[in-house]
């Protein structure tokens, strides 16, 4: 039964999810002789950790803004001595930036006994009211590009300016994929959890990949004991201070100048020596997977592309702040870049953290689902491809073949297109109704004529099968799956070859990998 008639402070106890926290939390309190109040507002970070907004007041003392940062597992004061090191650092290289960026703490922090902790921070901008996370902020802002140009400008020359710590020096590119990755890609890790489990994935990884017919370099045989970490020539890595965790929650802007006034909170993976491009590549990442599940196949796919090259123009389709961040972002690391004449060596270090960050994503098992991380697994195999050239020939090995489950929750399997017991509709006639534009798109793709010699050829032979394509994608059923990924390609293919102005060499080449692309649906999906 719950209690009426609480006082402020066992209303904020009562908020704390974790026992051993709430006990640890009310001993300190009584110690300090202290009280806090509710101040209506939660953090909602790309974390699991709790956050509550709240008034602390000592006794005899007016009450101030508060952070109440709740960790209930991990290193008990890793994240209070790297934000209290973001700090000293930044005041004595930066001091303005510190002034005007970054949150303080408190010098109390309360350790549990479970390896977690509880840590506060000043409230930052003048109160909880007066700020807001970044992608909230750039769905209101006048100009959300501008915005997200100017903190990543400023992180970039402002908080660097005068580091004590930064360098470029030319390294293995393997030595710096492990540091990136860390325990995670070790065993027992948050990647290895899953990646382990498909042989020669990571553990010996073979180099290539085999991914819709395309081939594409395993992201985890850039490590420094895989195939290639070892082959690849050494890349000069821009370093300095990175956030570490620079998602778009850790990032507060002022409700009053739309972005141009920001803060940065939670420094817990703060780094004095990070390679600058980290951040960067992270904010846009972690944006993306905010909205991600928003997206339809096709816009996901056009959106990895556009990560990977985010010069062109983005879909005027998705979200507001997803294509300020990438857009805001791109334009002002470029600029940096060009400013010092070292553009190639910046893209070369994108296209690593890319890789990087993408993997660590596929690890977060309770902040994404399933086909979101698997969508960030092949957009790393991707950015891999890239980092090392497309036509790059290490050796003659045939690809792995990686199973559809790539990354397994719980979600719709397509297996023997059925759906599990567990998430099976309760009608068989539902079942029958789901079911049905699959077979006929499947009897369909078996007999399409895939052979053309022009443009007006070919959309006469695959008529019918981009309307049923159509009705696939956008089809909400319970047979959703990653294997979705190949017909949304093969639908792009087809459209690529009959856009406006496409040749008989266009043609011939789109019908080629569909053909191939027909050939491993049918093998996944008959």
């Amino acid at each position: 039964m719950k209690r009426t008639n609480l006082t402020p402070t066992e209303q904020v106890l009562e908020q704390v999810r974790s026992a051993k926290a709430q006990q640890a939390l009310a001993r300190w309190l009584e110690r300090q002789t202290a009280t806090v109040t509710p101040a209506g507002w939660t953090g909602e970070g790309f974390t699991e950790a709790q956050v509550l907004g709240v008034y602390l007041q000592d006794y005899l003392d007016h009450p101030s803004g508060v952070i109440i940062k709740i960790v209930e597992k991990g290193n008990r004061d890793k994240e209070f001595k790297a934000h209290k090191q973001a700090y000293k650092d930044s005041s004595r290289d930066s001091p303005r930036f510190a002034e005007e960026h970054l949150a303080e703490l408190l010098d109390d922090m309360i350790q549990l006994d479970n390896g977690g902790s509880i840590i506060f921070q000043r409230v930052v901008g003048g109160g909880f009211d007066e700020t807001q996370q970044l992608d909230k902020a750039l769905i209101e802002s006048l100009d959300p590009v501008a915005a997200c140009r100017h903190i990543a400008s400023s992180l970039l020359d402002e908080w660097n300016t005068h580091s004590e710590h930064s360098g470029s020096l030319p390294q293995d590119i393997g030595v710096v994929f492990d540091e990136l990755l860390g325990q995670r890609i070790a065993p027992g890790g948050t990647i290895a959890a899953w990646a382990s489990r498909h042989e020669g994935l990571l553990v010996e990884p073979r180099t290539w990949l085999s991914h819709g017919g395309q081939r594409l370099i395993n992201p985890f045989a850039l490590g420094a004991r895989a195939s290639l970490g070892s082959q690849l020539p050494k890349m000069i890595i821009m370093r300095g201070k990175t956030h570490g965790d620079l998602h778009p929650g850790n990032v507060l802007v002022s409700t009053a100048t739309g972005g141009l006034s920001y803060f940065l909170v939670d420094l817990a993976r703060y780094s004095a020596s990070g390679p600058l491009s980290w951040d960067p590549v992270y904010l846009t990442l972690t944006t993306v997977a905010k909205f991600l599940p928003d997206l339809d196949f096709r816009s996901r796919e056009a959106l990895q592309h556009w990560v990977l090259d985010p010069a062109g123009r983005p879909d005027p389709a998705w979200p507001r702040p997803l294509r300020a961040t990438g857009a805001g972002v791109h334009h002002a690391t470029v600029e940096w870049a060009q400013g010092r004449g070292i553009l190639p060596l910046w893209k070369q270090q994108r296209l690593l953290c890319l890789t990087a960050v993408a993997l660590l994503l596929t690890g977060r098992d309770r902040l994404l689902t399933p086909e979101s991380r698997t969508w960030f697994f092949w957009l790393a195999a991707r950015a891999a491809t890239q980092l090392v050239g497309e036509d790059a020939d290490f050796t003659r090995e045939d690809p792995l073949m990686l199973p559809e489950s790539l990354i397994v929750g719980n979600v719709v399997s397509l297996d023997d297109r059925r759906a599990p017991d567990s998430v099976r509709p309760s009608s068989a006639d539902h079942v029958a109704d789901e079911a049905e534009p699959w077979n006929e798109l499947l009897a369909e793709l078996r007999v399409v004529q895939l052979d053309a010699p022009d443009p007006v050829t070919l959309a006469a032979h695959t008529e019918a099968l981009r309307l049923r394509l159509v009705h696939t994608l956008r089809s909400d059923g319970v047979y959703r799956s990653t294997s979705i990924k190949l017909l949304a390609e093969l639908a792009a293919t087809l459209d690529e070859a009959l856009r406006p102005g496409a040749t008989s060499t266009d043609v011939r080449a789109a019908c080629q990998h569909a053909t191939l692309l027909r050939t491993w649906i049918l093998g996944k999906l008959s």
